[in-house]
């Protein structure tokens, strides 16, 4: 029996520290917004689930299947259905132990299951590096960066579809790397295709990634492999997103219509530049771990370690498809985020290891430089937390503002959200703004702020029509939202007399809110 060494206790040791410490940043203020407010496409996944919860049984025995459906099933169905299933354990454990429950819990409760999802990818990550480039000190290192991320921590906390396909496309490019190394194989490719296939259910940007899994089986030249694991990865996409297969014709019109949709101007992230997701690439990772990305790739690169070509060729892919896009959004990048880690995390490696043999002096020199590259990283982390409160700007701007508002006022909202808080209030008006190009959003004008009593301005949808190129093909557009926020700071008209606002940089993604009253409202 082979016993465990004292660096494999202390390795373990570190392994676990930081797991802890990076699945407690991951639950920290989980509830934040909740009931009043959500993030992001939140909804779109947990209330279909907390929906099939409490009617499948019904669905079933009335053969309604149709009302299984989802409203869209263009970017994979997959969390919908994980969710639905761990939603189905918390209801009815509770109800037999006989504990009592809210919608609010349920909503908690998805999000610690997202936040453990969340945190896999960490261990998941260090054991593809130790699958890459097998030194003990990587594997740590990786674990680091990945449990104290400002990104995963931030997508930790809200149910989302972009964690999910994180885990996934990390599982199945370890199983492939498996398969790669044996010489004949069936299980892996089974299991890479199995789970490469929930991947693309999840979120059909996925199959961004099939060159590089389609590779390894080119180099092998084991074209019966490579037609098993299409099939394999087209079937578990089917079982997971079944209403794509059912119905493919609504499917691929909705496909049509995504792209058309898409593929206009989207005020709320129109960037043309060729190097946005190079500059997003460096946010999620900070100046410092991005330059060691850089050297550690081409390190890899050198060493012709096939694997770690595969890898860096995903990134590449990736950033090219998304840089021939016409819209900057950093989360769509996060699939190779934990990629890039690794690469990150064999150069520092690399580094430490090297400085055994130098001297005193530039020991000291390089430590002091590895410590203020870490501690950069580590104060985004910082930085990010300290904006999670329970209660986030829109909800607090909606309790503090539901105990000011008598019935005769009338309150004009302008949001993002279509689930605004502010629309519980009576006598509210709420202004979703529409950022679509293709669906007219140059001709969505704001209206008069002297008809209302209170105005509550949302900061991220009032920057949208500020974006450079919407301001210049659309100037009418944009001199008529800007008379409307200026003419709020005519201080004879109104007075700004509440605001709820996040630290900059703004990294939890939340909206300031700005409250406005009319001081000559009749």
């Amino acid at each position: 029996m082979n016993s465990i060494t004292p660096n494999k206790k202390y390795l373990i040791l570190l392994l676990i520290i930081t797991g802890f410490i990076g699945m407690l940043f991951r639950l920290y203020h989980i509830e934040f917004g909740l009931p009043h407010s959500f993030h992001a496409d939140e909804p779109e996944v947990t209330e279909p689930a907390i929906k099939y919860t409490y009617e499948f049984f019904n669905i079933i025995k009335n053969n309604d299947w149709y009302k299984l459906i989802p409203v869209s099933f263009v970017y994979g169905t997959f969390p919908v259905y994980i969710f639905t299933a761990f939603t189905m354990s918390f209801s009815k454990t509770l109800n037999i132990l006989n504990v009592p429950f809210d919608k609010t819990s349920i909503f908690i409760y998805l999000r610690v299951v997202n936040s453990l999802i969340s945190f896999l990818i960490v261990p998941m990550g260090a054991i593809l590096y130790s699958k890459l480039f097998k030194d003990k000190l990587g594997v740590v290192i990786t674990a680091l960066l990945l449990a104290i991320n400002w990104k995963l921590i931030a997508l930790s906390h809200y149910v989302n579809n972009d964690t999910i396909l994180t885990l996934l496309i990390l599982i199945s490019i370890y199983l492939l790397f498996k398969y790669w190394e044996k010489e004949k194989d069936t299980k892996f490719t089974i299991l890479s295709g199995l789970v490469f296939g929930l991947a693309v259910g999840t979120k059909i940007t996925a199959l961004i990634s099939l060159p590089v899994f389609i590779l390894p089986f080119v180099f092998k030249k084991d074209y019966k492999a490579l037609l098993g694991f299409l099939l394999i990865s087209f079937g578990a996409f089917a079982a997971s997103n079944p209403f794509s297969v059912i119905l493919a014709g609504d499917f691929k019109n909705r496909i049509i219509e995504m792209l058309y949709r898409e593929g206009g101007l989207v005020f709320d992230s129109a960037d043309y530049s060729a190097t946005k997701y190079l500059s997003a690439l460096v946010n999620l990772l900070s100046s410092g771990v991005f330059l060691a990305l850089l050297f550690g790739g081409s390190l890899a690169a050198k060493k012709k370690n096939k694997p770690a070509g595969l890898l860096i060729l995903n990134i590449i892919i990736y950033l090219l498809f998304f840089t021939l896009q016409s819209r900057k959004v950093d989360r769509w990048i996060v699939p190779v985020l934990p990629f890039c880690i690794i690469f990150s995390s064999y150069f520092f490696s690399r580094v430490v290891q090297s400085l055994r043999s130098q001297g005193k002096l530039i020991t000291i020199i390089a430590a002091l430089f590895l410590g203020i590259i870490i501690s950069h990283y580590f104060y985004f982390t910082l930085l990010l937390l300290s904006q999670y409160q329970k209660d986030t700007p829109k909800s607090a701007s909606y309790l503090w503002l539901k105990d000011k508002v008598e019935i005769s006022n009338t309150v004009l909202a302008v949001t993002e959200e279509g689930l605004d808080p502010i629309n519980k209030i009576p006598g509210s008006m709420v202004i979703q703004f529409n950022v679509y190009e293709s669906d007219s959003a140059q001709y969505f004008f704001p209206p008069n702020p002297h008809l209302f009593k209170y105005i509550v301005l949302a900061s991220k949808p009032m920057s949208y029509y500020k974006n450079e190129l919407v301001k210049h093909k659309y100037p009418v557009y944009f001199n008529r939202w800007n008379e409307f926020e200026s003419s709020l700071f005519n201080t004879k008209d109104f007075e700004m007399i509440k605001e709820f606002t996040l630290t900059k940089p703004n990294l939890a993604n939340l909206s300031d809110v700005y409250i406005f009253k009319n001081l000559n409202m009749l």
